[in-house]
């Protein structure tokens, strides 16, 4: 079900997909959207690249049966662009990939299905570009140390020279999709690799770097921030990024070789002062969510951008001494839509309540003239059951209509990898809809099959 064929090396096949109930009116006339992804264990290793054309064909009046109008892909900044030469300033690209995208679009024009991207910029970069993934591992939710890299670095917004690449990416890509005369509906950010559930980011030398150049444009004294943030550094070149002590960050304090730390608030807020403000929002020291939406604009004038913060208050007062005001300016960006994620992982989460706080807080931070989506929801079938994802996805479409949001997207993880899905000890590994061999979970028949 769902492309289990697929080719490549390693390939496995993310999708979004997304619908519109019959133009559905959720409030004030404004169109309801509602949504899947596809998933599956490595879905970092992949993209639409490699996507088998044929199994789409078949999978397509399938997702259309079911009313779904929207599917999205990913795609990955070195798959389109194959080198870039900083000396002159100079790039090629994959036009081959570009023909394949236009076919691609041409296929959901056949089934009214529209198209969104999940822009991932870090994990394969073109050849000759100046950051490369720096990490070299990730330990999961259960602290195990994993070989190899699942995040693009935070490098890609903050290192020497990346501008310029980054710019010429996004206005060939959205160039790309132009000529396929089916507009993406969004091109979707987010800023994951900096979440403290992933520490790896945190070794980033030219983060590092520019975090010292914040500090010292905002107060030269070194002293100063000692005393702030409990610290006893001898000089500029000993500050660090921040950190945690606990299960998930110990591994790698092991395998990175840095001395273990624990901020406390005033140096976490700090950094996301430097990195939301100082980066994301206004460029001063990388590139901003405006520079790479312009870029867009250049190739498609239309094109349209949201992005997906951290979580929303009182996560953030817990974890830094950011003011509301300073989270209403960071989420403030020149964007399209305000995206986000929430899942259920216990049975507790699966109730009304934690769904409508979890939005409300969001809201308390969201411009209010952008909508808002899920972007991306589930329920683990190993820790709230089939029953459990069926309440789930019925709770997510009764608040998201409540609640006026543009839409949701619901995680469907299908393991089309060697291992049964019983090897996987995770929760995530059970988010799907269906199971590995493609029978459907209960929760696939909230949403009835059309005649």
């Amino acid at each position: 079900v769902f492309g289990e064929e697929m080719t490549g090396p390693n390939v496995v096949l993310l999708l979004l997909l997304g619908c519109i109930v019959t133009q559905q009116s959720y409030a004030a006339g404004k169109t309801f959207y509602q949504g899947l992804v596809y998933d599956q264990p490595s879905y970092w290793d992949t993209n639409t690249k490699y996507l088998n054309l044929t199994v789409m064909k078949q999978d397509l009046p399938i997702i259309a049966a079911k009313g779904f109008d929207q599917i999205g892909f990913r795609i990955e900044m070195g798959d389109l662009m194959l080198t870039w030469d900083p000396a002159s300033n100079t790039a090629t690209y994959d036009h081959q990939y570009c023909a394949k995208l236009k076919q691609i679009a041409h296929l959901l024009q056949q089934f009214n299905i529209a198209w969104v991207f999940n822009v991932h910029l870090g994990e394969d970069v073109p050849k000759g570009f100046p950051q490369s993934k720096f990490h070299k591992g990730y330990n999961d939710t259960a602290g195990v140390w994993h070989p190899g890299v699942w995040r693009g670095p935070p490098d890609l917004f903050v290192g020497q020279g990346v501008k310029e690449p980054l710019r010429r990416f996004h206005t060939f890509f959205a160039r790309c999709i132009a000529k396929s005369n089916n507009p993406v509906r969004y091109y979707k950010y987010s800023f994951e690799s900096c979440y403290p559930s992933f520490p790896n980011a945190f070794a980033s030398v030219p983060m590092t770097e520019k975090f010292r150049h914040w500090a010292k444009t905002n107060n030269s004294d070194l002293a100063h921030w000692n005393a702030r943030w409990n610290e006893t550094n001898k000089k500029w070149g000993d500050v660090r990024l921040p950190g945690y002590i606990n299960k998930r960050w110990n591994p790698f304090w092991k395998h990175s070789g840095l001395p273990a730390v624990n901020s406390n608030k005033q140096k976490w807020g700090d950094f996301w002062r430097f990195y939301l403000l100082g980066v994301l929002k206004h460029g001063t020291y990388g590139v901003s969510i405006g520079d790479i939406a312009a870029s867009l604009r250049i190739g498609m004038p239309t094109a349209k951008t949201a992005f997906k913060h951290y979580k929303p208050v009182p996560h953030w007062f817990n974890m830094t001494d950011l003011t509301i005001e300073e989270l209403r300016e960071a989420y403030d960006l020149p964007i399209n839509a305000t995206a986000l994620g929430i899942y259920a992982t216990k049975e507790k989460d699966v109730n009304e309540q934690y769904l409508t706080s979890y939005i409300k807080d969001v809201k308390e931070l969201a411009p209010p003239q952008l909508p808002i989506l899920i972007w991306e929801t589930g329920a683990s079938t190993l820790t709230v059951g089939q029953s459990g994802q069926y309440d789930w996805v019925s709770i997510v479409s009764k608040v998201s209509h409540a609640e006026g949001l543009e839409g949701y997207d619901v995680w469907n993880f299908i393991d089309w990898t060697a291992k049964e899905m019983k090897d996987y000890k995770h929760t995530s590994f059970h988010l799907g809809l269906h199971f590995r061999n493609g029978t459907k979970k209960l929760a696939w028949d909230f949403w009835p099959t059309k005649n």
